[in-house]
């Protein structure tokens, strides 16, 4: 399709005499016989809803967005789940995010089967650098063990860890290691 006829398309939803002064409407800069093709950038979006009834009667509740770009690839993506008992306590719950920009977020809670409950989070940057953190906290919400990773994009890592004593007391360690140590 040339631009003349999209223009003339355009033109019949929008009539020109609809315009104002203060508009200032046609094509300005441009070619009227140049041959105008799909945009590049446009996109399809897909949603799903899912439930599944377990065995235990517990249920999980999924809702999952993926926008793919023109060719069908995958550029984003949002997941969203949670499993909860029969009495609508939550069990497990999730929150996935993977950004157009290849940088995605990862949170997880888990209720453990002694009442403690664990929660992750793992973030990628554009740059490469991952970094997770994991803490896990006892009946009462007391941090019982905590423990923080990260991966820069040059190969170093660093790792530092707190765990409760049974005197209630805290157990540090820390590691790091250079990108040259990986090599």
């Amino acid at each position: 399709m040339k631009l003349r006829e999209l223009i003339k398309i355009i033109e019949t939803k929008y009539p020109l005499y609809l315009k104002e002064k203060w508009d200032n409407i046609g094509l300005m800069i441009g070619d009227l016989d140049k041959e105008v093709t799909k945009d590049s950038k446009s996109r399809k979006v897909v949603k799903t809803v899912t439930k599944v009834i377990h065995k235990d009667k517990s249920e999980t509740y999924e809702q999952e967005e993926t926008v793919y770009d023109s060719e069908n690839k995958e550029i984003k993506k949002t997941i969203n789940s949670v499993t909860k008992d029969p009495e609508d306590k939550v069990l497990d719950s999730r929150v996935y995010q993977l950004n157009e920009d290849g940088s995605s977020s990862d949170y997880h809670y888990v209720l453990n089967d002694d009442g403690s409950e664990t929660e992750t989070n793992e973030n990628k940057s554009v740059d490469g650098t991952e970094e997770k953190i994991t803490e896990t906290k006892d009946k009462n919400k007391v941090v019982i063990v905590s423990k923080k990773s990260v991966k820069k994009a040059d190969g170093s890592t660093s790792d530092y860890s707190y765990t409760l004593n049974d005197d209630e007391t805290y157990t540090e360690e820390n590691t790091v290691t250079d990108a040259e140590e990986h090599t």
